[in-house]
C-alpha cells in the first residue's frame, strides 16, 4: 500500500481523510517536520518511504527532483473558486435550474 506525508500548505484533514479511505497518510505537523526546508520535507518522506503529497509548485520541478530519487510527488492544485452551479447544483443563485 502506498503512503503519503501531506505537507504543510495543505490541511490536517486531508491527511485524515486519505487514512479514513484505508490509505497510510501523516501530516507534517504530526511528523515534526513543520517549518522545515522543502529539502528536509522531502528527505523526511523519503526516510519514511512515503510519497509526497503537497501545493508547493516548486516540487514540479523534475531537474531539483529528479524521477527515481524519491517515492513520489504528488502536486495538487485546488481552485480559488468554486462555481456557483457546483454549489446550487446546476441551479442559478434565484434556484430556478439552468438549461
Amino acid at each position: 500500500m502506498k503512503s503519503f506525508l501531506v505537507d504543510e500548505d495543505l490541511r490536517r484533514s486531508l491527511a485524515r481523510a486519505l487514512s479514513a479511505a484505508g490509505m497510510a497518510a501523516t501530516h507534517v505537523i504530526d511528523a515534526e517536520l513543520r517549518g522545515r526546508s522543502d529539502a528536509d520535507v522531502l528527505a523526511g518522506a523519503v526516510r519514511s518511504g512515503r510519497a509526497l503529497v503537497t501545493a508547493d509548485l516548486d516540487f514540479s520541478n523534475l531537474r531539483e527532483y529528479p524521477l527515481g530519487t524519491h517515492e513520489g510527488i504528488v502536486v495538487v492544485r485546488f481552485p480559488n473558486e468554486t462555481p456557483v452551479g457546483v454549489l446550487t447544483g446546476g441551479r442559478g443563485v434565484s434556484g430556478t435550474r439552468r438549461c
